[in-house]
């Protein structure tokens, strides 16, 4: 590829190639990926009300995921698409764990609980309205608020807003394994008075739309 010319359409293995060569061809490589992944980026995060500053630290770090993943490419999609897919992670769990800097885990646990999360797309939690989904999640709402205890419930709420593990650990003083072993007993708590109350697994899941929601619903 001459020099000064960008090339977004290499073929995927073009694109590994090059982006594992040195020199002017790995230059050229890089060059074309951060054009590419700051494009993506600006069509992904529009009326996101995100700085220049923000989407160059994106796209910058985006980079160097992309680069260290190379190995894991499989040709399954373009690689653009991946790469892309890639970046677009990297800035929303910066934009998620900034939403929660000024999020106290006090105000979480004395708000509404799921009540406020059906409402907060940016929670990833989207409950579709008809009347078995909220029979199911007005069980899981007086279960949280009222059968478990205080940590347990604190643990979940968090986890269901999509509130960063090491946010939750910080502020209540935990260690990673600890909150591990915290989050684990909540689940299984919950797992447990939820089926006393006749709903199962699949009930609970059915109440999440966004499916990477669902790993987080505590019923496994």
């Amino acid at each position: 590829m001459a020099m000064g010319s960008f090339d977004a359409n290499r073929e995927p293995e073009g694109w590994v190639a090059d982006l594992s060569a040195s020199g002017a061809i790995a230059d050229a490589a890089f060059a074309d990926l951060t054009t590419v992944i700051s494009r993506g980026l600006r069509r992904a995060l529009a009326g996101r009300g995100v700085s220049e500053a923000d989407l160059e630290d994106f796209v910058q770090e985006s980079v160097v995921r992309i680069h260290q993943k190379l190995d894991t490419f499989r040709g399954d999609s373009k690689f653009t698409t991946w790469a892309i897919a890639i970046s677009i992670r990297v800035a929303l769990t910066h934009l998620r764990k900034r939403r929660w800097n000024d999020v106290s885990l006090e105000a979480l646990s004395r708000g509404n609980g799921l009540a406020e999360l059906q409402t907060d797309e940016s929670a990833a939690i989207q409950v579709e309205r008809n009347q078995e989904i909220s029979r199911v999640l007005r069980v899981m709402q007086r279960v949280i608020q009222n059968d478990l205890t205080e940590r347990q419930r604190v643990v979940l709420l968090a986890k269901l807003a999509g509130m960063p593990k090491e946010s939750i650990a910080d502020q209540l003083g935990l260690t990673s394994n600890a909150l591990y072993k915290a989050t684990h007993d909540a689940r299984k708590a919950l797992k447990k008075r939820l089926i006393e109350e006749g709903i199962d697994e699949e009930e609970v899941r059915e109440a999440f739309m966004d499916a990477s929601s669902t790993s987080e619903v505590p019923t496994r």
